[in-house]
């Protein structure tokens, strides 16, 4: 892992990255705490980019903490190639002018908690922001359903090939799944 300076988190830290490209957050290890959550491109003039090559990374200390990728006008990427994540509800590009994507190429993302009653486990382009979920390989599983663009919002939730061995919408612990898309 490359978190700044080689300090891990705490599970009282939120983690911001707000750095892409040559920069990016390369994780690869054991976090030995649960984070409260993770913040990816997070407000106007950040551009973020999370890479997970491996090792097991948890953000669900406090159950209404959010992991956002994209928020506040910012922009994020989450590229997840191996390793084993679990997070509260995810929400990928919340607000006017975010950007936010997640690619899941490898390993295992559990969403573990929902958000509002009307809104899904993945939040995919809330309140203007424009989101997409791609997914190439690994496994997905999430407690509650997927929401698609959401108040002037754009979503995209695209699943390409074979490779996936696993996507279970609604399925951690025998909740009951769910798709809505919006207009737009």
């Amino acid at each position: 892992s490359n978190w700044t300076e080689r300090i891990e988190p705490a599970s009282h830290d939120a983690v911001f990255i707000d750095r892409a490209g040559k920069d990016a957050a390369i994780y690869s290890g054991e976090t030995p705490d649960n984070l409260y959550a993770i913040r990816v491109g997070s407000m106007v003039g950040k551009t973020g980019e999370l890479r997970i090559a491996g090792g097991t990374l948890n953000a669900t200390q406090y159950s209404n903490a959010y992991t956002r990728i994209g928020v506040a006008g910012g922009h994020g990427e989450v590229y997840q190639l191996a390793g084993n994540v679990t997070l509260n509800a995810l929400q990928v590009a919340l607000d006017p002018g975010s950007k936010g994507s997640v690619c899941l190429e490898g390993g295992k993302l559990v969403i573990a908690r929902g958000g509002q009653s009307s809104v899904g486990s993945i939040d995919l382009g809330a309140l203007g922001g424009n989101g997409t979920f791609d997914i190439t390989g690994g496994s997905l599983e999430t407690r509650r359903g997927v929401t698609l663009g959401r108040e002037g919002g754009v979503g995209e939730f695209s699943v390409h090939g074979s490779n996936p061995s696993r996507i279970a919408i609604g399925s951690y612990k025998a909740r009951d799944g769910f798709w809505k898309q919006n207009a737009g």
